[in-house]
């Protein structure tokens, strides 16, 4: 699209081209189901459609930005969830200059809008489509920053990840590698991954390594072509679109494949990867190295739902001592976390606190779990009727039931149907192939439901008058309030499990998903001075906006939609970080 866009008058999905969307609520059923369905096609058909082997006939390009004196430009990652949050990201990005506030530099300090954008992944949430990608990701990001004709449009790179693979990454190719414009970014790339030459012998890379799994040769002879032009001394920014450096403690190999990328096609060069980026974690956590610069940093700020800091390990050695001892790999180096946001300490008393907002927060979880109650509650007392359904059977079960019938009562078969169905997906939240042994937490979760759903039983049978009321009211009631009560409580079950489970590192990401939070948002502002020197800013947001206004008048260039309640205040979230390009050349601060 060329020229100015007509401006809307009016927050509707008519005049924006787009419909807002609320944050996923992960725990739905409904979202539970179509996500799980997802996974396991992706799962089953992905090495059979491995997208990233065809793409090895299209055109190859490597945008250079290398003759510019200086350069700013953005890395955002896992963005288009809840409108809130991912606009009040990307009307920050649009910004033609951000004063940060004291939290890590002067007041007034002005950050110049970047020239280049870099999404890291997650583009879209629960899963790739196209109409996903338009609601979510592309209108808002159109909306903050519409597209004029009055100056050349920054470039915009784009990296999947595992939520633009779910569908072989058909609609990701289609909206970031056609060359289309998003708003006022243009995008440039042809394939699921990128190279581009930055000024002063910089050059910034996107992998894209489908699930962490492996580096198709099409994607291996693109980045070696583009490392022909590289010489000794060379800096390089790699971007992954997941933090594999993080789940080493769990899986030794899981940095296996960023470190082969390394040693064999950037390393041959002389060049060296002065800073790894990374999303998919819904933070931001830096580590530095220690006796050296190199940094390691995820930031996954720009619009989906909060995750954990406070189980984020402190220290990390790379690669693993498992990993060294099976295969060939890089000399260790020792890194140690050196910041984060939220605050560990703020991580922690989210974790546990806000997770006991659960029911409330996925309102169809909370009756999903009472359906599931109430069905055991049905076949127990039904095991327990001497008398058929239509004469009243389950009401005088409800009333003549005793702890021991009813315990004796879950051998029958529906009811053990019941409580085995209640167990086995309590056990399924709690799986991991390599943690096998922590099944028993999920059984004993499923244990306690079955308990729960054993006294609901025998509580309903003490409720005043309620014997009073004829049969089919009985029922009704009980069932209504199964569906209603002891499904609230249940959600609360599953929110206490949640976070006696996340002291093991277990369902960390469910135990904040549940909370859907939206604030503690953010991107990386990044800096390549004329000196050479690359600074790293750390943008952060502490509250995403929650009213919005359009602005029907505004410049061409200016926002669509702007906060109704003040703008979002932007700080730094620690000091800038700067990174030379050569350590023997100029050190950082």
């Amino acid at each position: 699209m060329t020229g100015s866009q007509q401006r809307p008058g009016a927050i509707d999905p008519a005049q924006l081209g787009f419909r807002p969307q609320r944050s996923v609520r992960w725990l739905a059923p409904r979202e539970l189901g179509r996500v799980a369905f997802k996974v396991a096609l992706s799962a089953a058909f992905g090495a059979y459609a491995d997208k990233r082997e065809l793409q090895a006939v299209f055109h190859a390009t490597v945008p250079d930005l290398s003759p510019r004196a200086e350069l700013w430009f953005d890395y955002v990652s896992d963005v288009g969830d809840s409108f809130d949050a991912t606009y009040t990201v990307a009307w920050l990005l649009a910004q033609e200059q951000l004063d940060v506030g004291p939290a890590g530099g002067a007041a007034g300090d002005g950050l110049p809008r970047g020239s280049l954008l870099v999404l890291g992944g997650d583009e879209v949430y629960p899963s790739a489509s196209s109409q996903e990608y338009e609601d979510r990701t592309t209108g808002p990001y159109q909306a903050a920053f519409p597209r004029t004709d009055t100056a050349p449009p920054p470039t915009l790179c784009a990296l999947p990840g595992n939520h633009d693979w779910y569908d072989g990454l058909t609609a990701f190719l289609r909206v970031f590698a056609q060359g289309a414009t998003i708003g006022g970014w243009q995008t440039r790339q042809t394939r699921s991954y990128f190279a581009v030459q930055l000024p002063h012998r910089w050059w910034l890379f996107g992998i894209d390594v489908q699930f962490d799994t492996y580096i198709d040769a099409g994607q291996l002879r693109y980045f070696n072509e583009a490392c022909s032009q590289m010489q000794p001394g060379d800096g390089v920014i790699l971007c992954s679109a997941r933090p594999s450096w993080r789940h080493t403690a769990l899986d030794p190999d899981a940095f296996a494949t960023l470190d082969f990328f390394e040693r064999h096609v950037i390393r041959p060069t002389g060049a060296a990867v002065r800073l790894w980026l990374s999303g998919d974690d819904h933070h931001y956590a830096r580590y530095g190295e220690v006796n050296g610069d190199r940094q390691l940093i995820t930031c996954g700020t720009g619009g989906a739902y909060t995750s954990a800091t406070h189980r984020l390990p402190v220290d990390l050695e790379l690669p693993p001592p498992e990993s060294r001892s099976r295969h060939k790999t890089s000399p260790p180096a020792h890194y140690r976390l050196a910041s984060t946001s939220p605050g560990r300490a703020r991580s922690a008393r989210l974790a546990a606190l806000g997770v006991w907002r659960l029911p409330l927060r996925n309102p169809s979880f909370l009756f999903f779990l009472g359906l599931g109650h109430m069905f055991l509650l049905l076949s127990l007392l039904s095991a327990l009727s001497t008398l058929p359904w239509a004469a009243g059977g389950l009401a005088n079960a409800l009333f003549g039931a005793s702890l021991a019938e009813t315990v004796k009562a879950l051998a029958r078969p529906w009811a053990l149907l019941s409580a085995g169905v209640l167990i086995a997906g309590t056990m399924g939240m709690s799986y991991q192939p390599k943690r096998r042994h922590l099944l028993v937490l999920g059984a004993l979760h499923g244990l306690a439901q079955v308990t729960l759903g054993v006294v609901a039983l025998l509580a309903w049978a003490q409720v005043p008058a309620l014997d009073r009321l004829p049969d089919v009211t009985v029922i009704l009631l009980v069932c209504a309030g199964t569906l209603t009560v002891t499904g609230f409580v249940a959600s609360e079950l599953v929110a206490a499990y949640l976070l006696l489970a996340s002291l093991v590192d277990l369902n960390v990401n469910e135990l904040f998903s549940a909370q859907r939070l939206k604030d503690d948002k953010g991107f990386l502002r990044l800096h390549i001075g004329t000196d050479g020197v690359l600074t790293v800013h750390p943008v952060g947001v502490n509250r995403s906006c929650r009213t919005w206004a359009v602005d029907p008048e505004g410049a061409p260039h200016s926002p669509w939609i702007k906060p109704a309640d003040g703008p979002p205040a932007p700080h730094l979230i620690e000091p800038p970080i700067r990174i030379a390009r050569d350590p023997a050349g100029v050190a950082p601060e």
